[in-house]
């Protein structure tokens, strides 16, 4: 599946779940994520297509939009729990 310039144009239900990232090795925190959300976004050729998308497809694309937009779930998780992870130099 390829998505260029994705975006979360609907979304339903909230749950929390248990997240990682190859990008943040050995740590997990618990994210809010969306159970089912629909994603627009351009295909190869420029036109536009829409997918829904739920379970664990629902929260891997919430994950991925995160990284384009700069984000990673650290940035997700409480003040608390992120001040609890040991800082690398």
């Amino acid at each position: 599946m390829t998505l260029i310039d994705p975006m979360i144009v609907h979304e339903g239900g909230i749950k929390l779940v248990r997240e990682g990232c190859l990008s943040i090795p050995d740590f997990t925190g618990n994210v809010k994520r969306y159970e089912a959300v629909t994603v627009a976004s351009r295909d190869i050729n420029g036109r536009m297509h829409a997918w829904i998308c739920d379970g664990l497809e629902a929260i891997a694309v919430q994950h991925e939009i995160d990284h384009l937009d700069g984000r990673v779930f650290l940035d997700r998780i409480s003040n608390l729990k992120r001040d609890l992870i040991p800082r690398k130099v």
